[in-house]
């Protein structure tokens, strides 16, 4: 994972004595985050903590994955925060669909957390692939320059140091170590958009015309960030 390493050195994404709290699903991305915050742990003597949310949308499945979040917590002895919250409910209650309701209360639970316990940090497993269903995912619905530069970086007190990662290298890295994690179902039905983009848009556009789509994407993502950046520090003078 190389670009884990480069990544938070290049842009000073975590610093010594950082009390990071992490985003943890115990899907292959967080539980790859957190096998490698933990790699470095002691060199920049973190405190870590990972953070939960059964949505109670898929049963035993939901339940599993919190049990599993716990048994590695305890494994490796890192302090953990649980919050059971039915996000079908929520997002009722509140007009919202279950995305940006199961959104809304991650992004509370973490702040919440984080300002309780003092974490300065809070750290997020997006990923390359992420960035690049995003950017495609905003250009259909539509958007202006600055909605395609993608997934931030950073964004005040969250972090993201695998988002120059593709999803098939941190596979690669859960498997060179021997490490276990949760497959999310729900994340192969058709029913949601950015799935169609990742599973079927993505694959055919990649077998029919261009291979490297994706990293042409991820490209022009640099590209748009880097026209921004010029421009606000030029209006900055």
């Amino acid at each position: 994972m190389k670009s884990f390493f480069k990544l938070i050195k290049e842009e000073s994404l975590i610093e010594k004595n950082d009390k990071i709290l992490v985003g943890f699903s115990g899907g292959p991305d967080s539980v790859a985050l957190g096998r490698l915050l933990l790699k470095i742990k002691d060199e920049y003597n973190l405190s870590l903590g990972l953070c939960h949310i059964n949505h109670l949308l898929r049963g035993e499945n939901s339940d599993g994955d919190e049990q599993f979040v716990k048994k590695f917590a305890e494994e490796f002895k890192i302090p953990f925060h649980i919050l059971r919250k039915n996000i079908e409910e929520y997002g009722n209650f509140n007009n919202q669909g279950l995305e940006e309701a199961g959104r809304n209360v991650r992004y509370e639970y973490f702040a919440e957390i984080s300002k309780k316990y003092g974490y300065n940090k809070i750290a997020l497993a997006h990923n390359l692939d992420d960035n690049v269903e995003t950017f495609i995912f905003r250009l259909m619905r539509g958007t202006g320059l600055h909605g395609l530069k993608g997934i931030p970086l950073r964004r005040e007190n969250i972090i993201r140091p695998l988002l120059l990662s593709f999803k098939k290298d941190i596979l690669n890295y859960l498997e060179s170590i021997n490490q276990r994690y949760r497959i999310d179902e729900s994340n192969n039905e058709l029913v949601y958009s950015r799935n169609k983009i990742r599973l079927e848009l993505i694959p055919y556009i990649e077998e029919k015309f261009n291979p490297k789509f994706k990293n042409n994407i991820v490209n022009l993502i640099d590209e748009i960030s880097s026209v921004e950046k010029k421009e606000f520090e030029s209006n900055s003078l």
